[in-house]
């Protein structure tokens, strides 16, 4: 091969190549061994080898096994115990795709958008397995707002709020759809799947009952669009999901999980994320006037130079952490009441931050074109280290690598390291729904490593890729942490340990009188309540419909189902394992919904229209969230099988 200097014209640009289909089938032998020519139009009989109406393209023997599709596992045991004819299917999976260089410019397999495919066995079936060879759970998608898959992840990774949501679910919270309750346990049945996929379900539905969060039109809508702007949506949900944990808890100063000479008493949130800020206001006559603010979200500010100046660009140059410190040290001007001149005066607003906080969560706010291309330069825009240098009021911010353990600053100041621990990115390809992906920072025995967490595809990562950009990668949420955190926060001050007490403690909801219900059930008796692990007992469920399978026809005649139902729990049931009472229930409950019930699925669960109406119902009924304290607190780790995944 020769040598050449100039590109090649076989080296085809990758945006002047297009999809064209399959080719078209060839007709088969038996048909063209028959056919009669009348003018310049063939017939043939019917040979009756295939289906009517069926595309040959599509047939057995010319269909070939697409290696980053998995099979179904009653397919694969199918295979397993009867064996396939020819040569086995060599199986990649996205684990075996090539990690982008920085010239990259077509999108990894592992950052595409995952769809669960349906078989006549439902979700069950389908192989998550393929997409996670990793110790660590992915969320699934076939929920409505599962976009929040990626902060989730972010969120359960944080452990100082893992800690905290779990043990939020110990305490006596009378609230229905708490949504720190929620957290709290999706957070624990995340820890015990072990790398199984998990679902968000309850967490969703306690999100979407929330009228604030839809009147900031957090939920998207129930048909996927290109047009849904994901990296803003998930900055918003961002913002109020830590609101609304802090609203949850309410004033809980008393607890310290993360030791620090805070001013004043911090919530527990406060400790976590809060900034401690002080909004100034300097009226034109100097008159100054302060108040406290502690806001858990830095919402980056892109400076802009007056429009119309002849041959610069718009946007400032910026780098990270100059935009970090002009964001936190927000200056504005603006006209307000100032009590000395008592009248409306030009008033200079600005924010100084009083103490270093634990985790700085960064909203990248990125929109235009022009914010967008300062992260895909050519080395990262995103520094892997920063470093906080506090001085006498004045607030600095430098960029660092993980190899400076020393940063330069005067004798007086306070200096604050954090290291990058999680991005989440939109990723939007050309003629592709748009979807949300998670980078994150993980403590494993071999030290930290990188994932990411596209939905339930989860695999390890180069650092490098948690802060490359590119026209398909948006930036959208930026987490880092000080490097000293997990050596100085104690969680001994949270309640940990399980309560059995749980289990005697029914709060029902029927408005008839308890006379009048029909208790199938005899409460455990204080010498009866589980004192260790190993408590026998054995537990059933049942679940009713809230929305029935949607599924189409395809051209061959096959059923395929598109979105699986929707699964409700409605009962629970636990027996004594051992004892003199072995066999006699002290559960026995049924779970009232609000939502509607399109099939009672009554000859499997035996559950009757009026059986969860709590005006009408003559079984005893709680609410879904004491039913998943038996699952998980008293009874057992919620799972993966189906009586746990639908709780």
């Amino acid at each position: 091969m020769p040598y050449y200097t100039t590109k090649l014209l076989s080296a085809w640009p990758e945006k002047l190549t297009f999809e064209v289909g399959h080719p078209a089938p060839k007709v088969p032998p038996e048909i063209l061994a028959n056919v009669k020519m009348i003018d310049f139009v063939g017939y043939a009989p019917n040979p009756r080898t295939y289906r009517r109406n069926q595309v040959l393209a599509m047939t057995g023997k010319n269909r070939k096994d697409h290696g980053d599709v998995p099979k179904f596992r009653s397919e694969q045991d199918r295979e397993k115990w009867f064996g396939k004819k020819g040569n086995p299917r060599q199986i990649q999976t996205p684990l075996d795709s090539l990690y982008p260089t920085s010239q990259s410019t077509t999108t990894p397999k592992y950052y595409r958008r995952v769809e669960i495919k349906y078989s006549k066995f439902g979700i069950e079936d389908f192989d998550f397995g393929f997409y996670n060879k990793t110790p660590y759970s992915g969320l699934e998608t076939h929920i409505n707002n599962s976009y929040c898959n990626a902060m989730l992840q972010v969120f359960f990774f944080t452990r100082p709020l893992r800690e905290l949501a779990k043990a939020h679910i110990k305490t006596s919270c009378a609230k229905e759809y708490c949504l720190t309750c929620e957290l709290g346990f999706l957070f624990r049945m995340i820890e015990t799947a072990q790398g199984a996929s998990c679902q968000a379900t309850n967490f969703l539905r306690a999100f979407k009952t929330i009228p604030q969060a839809s009147a900031l039109s957090l939920f998207e809508p129930d048909q996927p669009s290109p047009d849904v702007d994901y990296a803003t949506l998930i900055q918003n949900f961002h913002r109020f999901v830590l609101e609304q944990i802090q609203s949850d808890l309410g004033d809980d100063s008393a607890t310290i999980i993360i030791p620090r000479p805070y001013a004043g008493r911090p919530s527990t949130m406060q400790q976590i994320y809060g900034l401690q800020l002080q909004a100034i206001s300097q009226c034109t006559c100097n008159a100054l006037n302060g108040r406290d603010t502690c806001p858990s979200v830095v919402d980056l500010l892109y400076a802009r130079k007056p429009q119309g100046s002849p041959g610069q660009t718009s946007l400032l140059e910026h780098t990270f952490v100059g935009l970090l410190q002009s964001s936190i040290n927000r200056v504005s001007v603006t006209k307000a009441w100032c009590n000395s001149c008592k009248r409306y005066q030009p008033t200079q607003q600005f924010r100084q931050l009083q103490r270093p906080p634990n985790f700085i969560s960064i909203n990248a706010c990125a929109i235009n074109a022009d914010e967008l291309e300062l992260y895909r330069s050519d080395t990262p825009f995103i520094p892997e280290r920063i470093a906080m240098v506090f001085d006498q009021g004045t607030l600095t911010v430098s960029a660092l690598n993980r190899r400076m353990v020393t940063v330069v600053a005067p004798p007086t100041a306070e200096v604050a390291v954090y290291d990058l621990v999680a991005t989440v990115v939109e990723i939007r390809e050309e003629n592709q729904l748009p979807h949300l992906a998670a980078h994150v920072a993980v403590d494993t025995a071999f030290g930290q490593q990188w994932f990411i967490f596209n939905d339930f595809l989860v695999q390890s990562i180069p650092e490098f890729e948690a802060r490359q950009f590119k026209k398909w990668k948006i930036p959208a949420v930026i987490q880092y942490k000080k490097v000293d955190v997990d050596a100085v926060q104690d969680f001994r001050a949270l309640q940990t340990a399980p309560n059995p007490a749980h289990l005697r403690e029914m709060v029902l909801l029927n408005r008839r009188k308890e006379r009048d219900l029909k208790f199938t059930y005899k409460i455990l008796a204080l010498n009866e309540l589980p004192k260790e692990p190993g408590f026998l007992c054995a537990l059933d469920a049942e679940f009713v419909a809230l929305s029935k399978d949607e599924a189409e026809i395809r051209s061959d005649g096959t059923r395929s189902v598109i979105r699986p139902s929707r699964l409700s729990l409605a009962r629970v049931s636990v027996l004594r394992g051992n004892g003199p009472q072995e066999g006699l229930p002290f559960i026995d409950e049924y779970i009232s919904t609000t939502e509607e019930v399109v099939d009672y699925l009554t000859e499997f669960s035996g559950i009757k229209a009026g059986d969860l109406d709590t005006a009408h119902s003559r079984h005893p009924l709680v609410s879904l969230k004491v039913s998943n304290l038996y699952f998980g607190d008293a009874i057992c780790g919620t799972g993966t099988l189906i009586d746990g995944r639908n709780s």
